[in-house]
Parts: structure tokens; C-alpha cells; sequence
């Protein structure tokens, strides 16, 4: 059903065939999967994988093609919003389904956390961590009254505190400090601008390796978790020493197919690098991630040049992809069917707008009146014309 309908908004959308082209990382994403299938060692299953997040991707899509940039922004969060609006009611009013209950068949052991309207108090405080960070920043373009931009935030910062997630609020304070950071950042002249954001990224590079190598392991102490992040590292090391002698190191085992939870031996993996690893080889994590990288570069790009005034939205993509480069280190949502996919595609969406407003123009989305740029011109060309007839009269007065 959600399929059905992304494609018919796309194709009621007027131009909508170019905007997607102009979308290419987002047709990668969405071929490799098909692709793996010729691989997989599950084919039905990474087949229908494929087709889900295909649809998911469509959705996303037409969301984007179908709204001007802010405008399909302040949708987005409204509707995160309302989601954790309704984890709250779903936790208050309806306990049993809303929060972990020690009688559950499978993550008993999350008994008396939120888990709101999803399945598990992980999904609800990554979630609830992007809509806070987000309603920092944007509340005024989401929610101009101001009370209900307090009630939004208070509503996800009491879904981060139900879920007790320490990756909700490592994204939150992710999120928030990208999107404050790089638009201080753009406050700058041009060429201390540039400055100052490549040395952003050269420490969240230093950062990463940091991670990698331990030497940052205190930090998830500070939120109440142990070094090793409640035994992954530990899974990270057999997953990844099984697939070196699995004979698919180049190609993987194929997208959702079921070769990742083979080669964890029921450990938790809980990383999206080394789930797409074992998806799809060391020759798809180096597509995967070169799409990824571009965007992230791209958007850095549209950074250097932005005005002051645009800087808002502009900062959104790369504050997006920082966001998510940490949070792929616990947790393995990307190329799924959820927000982070939808937030996504809508920063590629935005990059490729505004770094060349001039040569692409928004599609027409259904039922929107056309602007018939000849006759703007008539309206234009008839009050010049009525100014040049005033002047002619006091000439000639």
C-alpha cells in the first residue's frame, strides 16, 4: 500500500521523472540490494528485504519531490513528533503495550522501559534522540506557537527518559550539536569558514579511529553503559573473524538474508558497518559507503557557499550524516525502513536543490496551480507599462 502510493505521487507529479534521476545515490541504494540476490544465500528473503526497502525509499521520495525543501523538513519532524506523542500515550494510558513488561516472551529483561508505538525501547529512543535534536534547532519552523514547540520537545525529551536509551541520547546530543555547530560555523567569512569545517571533519575522523582503537571507550561509561557496550565489541570481534574464513569477503552473503545472524552465532551485532559488511562484501561496503561519503562531502560543499539566511536549512545534510555516522556504530538502521532513511534521502534531496537552485526547479505536485512564469511577465510588463504612461502625462503636463 505504501508503495502504491509513493508511485502515484510520483507520477502525478510533474517532473518528478527528472527529480528522480537527479537522485542517483538514492538509486544506488536501491539497486544493490535487488543485485544481491543474485548472490544471497537467501534469496526469498533478501528479495522481499529489497522490495521494503524499495517502497520505503519511494515514500521518502515522493515526500521530498512533493514539497519545497523547508516545507517537507517541517512535515518530517511534525510527524516525528506526533509519533512521540502517541509513544506517550501508548506508555501512560496503555502500559501493557506501550511499555516492556517482564511476562514478555523475548527483551523481558527491558521490563518497565518505554517502548511507546514500536516493538522495542531501542527503536523509540534512537528515535525519540533524532526528534529532540531536531526540535532544538527547527521547533520554530516545525511549530511557530510557541507552547506547542515546548510540548513537542518536552514530549520526546519524556520518550528519552521512558526508554533510559543511552544511544537516544548520544543521537540527541549528536544531532543538536551538529546542527548548532555547523551554523555557528557558517557565521563565518568564506575562507575561515572553509577552514574551520574541514578541521570539524578531520576530528570527527580522528574521533572515529579513536573509537575504533578504544581509546574513547569511557564515553559510554558516562551515559551508564559499560565499556564494551553491553558485550557488542565482544560480537564485533567473533562476527568479523567468522566472516574472514566465510569465502565471502568480496560479494557478502546478500542483502537481509540472514548470513549476518549466521556468522554472530546468536551474539548481538548491533553495528550497521559490520552488518552491511557481511551483506555485501568488501566490494558493496566500498559503493555503499562512497555514496554515503558523497553525500556527506556534498553537503560540506553546499556549506562553504550558503548565506546566512539559508544557512538553516542547509546545514541540515551534513549535520544528518555526522548524526549517523555515530549512530551506525550501535546500531544497525541503515538501509532499513525507518526515519534515518527517510531523513536521508530528504538531505540528498535538499543538497541536490540548493547547491544548484538556478538549473533545477522544484516538480509540481498534485493539485498545485501552476506559476505561468508569462504571465507574470504580463502583470509585470502592465504595471511598467501604466508607470511609463504616468511619466508621459507629467511630461506632458
Amino acid at each position: 500500500m505504501t508503495g502504491a502510493f509513493a508511485v502515484f505521487m510520483i507520477y502525478g507529479t510533474r517532473g518528478a521523472a527528472v527529480a528522480v534521476q537527479r537522485c542517483w545515490p538514492v538509486l544506488v541504494l536501491i539497486g544493490l540490494p535487488f543485485f544481491s540476490v543474485a548472490w544471497s544465500t537467501y534469496p526469498t528473503g533478501t528479495l522481499r528485504g529489497s522490495t521494503t526497502f524499495l517502497f520505503s525509499c519511494l515514500f521518502s521520495l515522493a515526500l521530498a519531490i512533493c514539497f519545497p525543501a523547508r516545507a517537507g523538513l517541517r512535515f518530517v519532524i511534525r510527524v516525528m513528533t506526533l509519533g512521540c506523542v502517541l509513544s506517550v500515550v501508548w506508555a501512560l494510558l496503555l502500559p501493557r503495550v506501550g511499555v516492556h513488561q517482564a511476562t514478555d516472551f523475548i527483551q523481558n529483561v527491558h521490563a518497565g522501559l518505554w517502548r511507546g508505538i514500536f516493538t522495542h525501547k531501542q527503536g523509540l529512543g534512537v528515535f525519540a534522540g533524532l526528534t529532540f535534536g531536531l526540535l532544538l534547532f527547527y521547533g520554530s519552523l516545525a511549530f511557530p506557537i510557541l507552547i506547542m514547540r515546548v510540548g513537542a520537545i518536552a514530549c520526546a525529551g519524556a520518550c528519552l527518559w521512558g526508554t533510559q536509551s543511552a544511544t537516544g541520547r548520544i543521537v540527541a546530543i549528536t544531532m543538536t550539536a551538529s546542527l548548532f555547530i555547523t551554523h555557528w560555523i557558517c557565521g563565518f567569512r568564506p575562507v575561515v569558514r572553509r577552514i574551520v569545517l574541514r578541521a570539524l571533519v578531520i576530528a570527527l575522523a580522528v574521533a572515529l579511529v579513536a573509537f575504533y582503537f578504544g581509546l574513547l571507550s569511557f564515553v559510554p561509561a558516562l551515559f551508564g553503559k559499560s565499556s564494551d557496550l553491553t558485550g557488542r565489541s565482544e560480537g564485533w570481534w567473533v562476527v568479523q573473524n567468522s566472516f574472514a574464513h566465510s569465502g565471502r569477503l568480496l560479494l557478502g552473503g546478500g542483502f537481509t538474508s540472514g548470513f549476518a545472524q549466521d556468522m554472530s552465532f546468536g551474539l548481538p551485532i548491533d553495528n550497521a558497518y559490520i552488518t552491511k559488511l557481511m551483506e555485501f562484501g568488501y566490494a558493496g561496503c566500498a559503493i555503499i559507503f562512497s555514496v554515503l561519503g558523497w553525500i556527506f562531502v556534498a553537503g560540506m560543499r553546499l556549506l562553504f557557499k550558503t548565506e546566512i539566511k539559508s544557512a538553516a536549512l542547509h546545514v541540515f545534510p551534513a549535520s544528518l550524516m555526522i548524526t549517523l555516522t555515530f549512530l551506525c556504530i550501535t546500531e544497525t538502521g541503515l538501509m532499513e525502513k525507518n526515519i534515518e532513511t527517510t531523513l536521508m534521502i530528504l538531505a540528498i534531496h535538499i543538497v541536490l536543490v540548493e547547491r544548484e537552485p538556478s538549473s533545477y526547479s522544484r516538480p509540481r505536485a498534485i493539485g498545485e496551480r501552476p506559476r505561468d512564469r508569462f504571465t507574470r511577465s504580463s502583470r509585470m510588463d502592465r504595471v511598467s507599462g501604466e508607470k511609463r504612461g504616468q511619466v508621459h502625462s507629467m511630461l506632458v503636463h
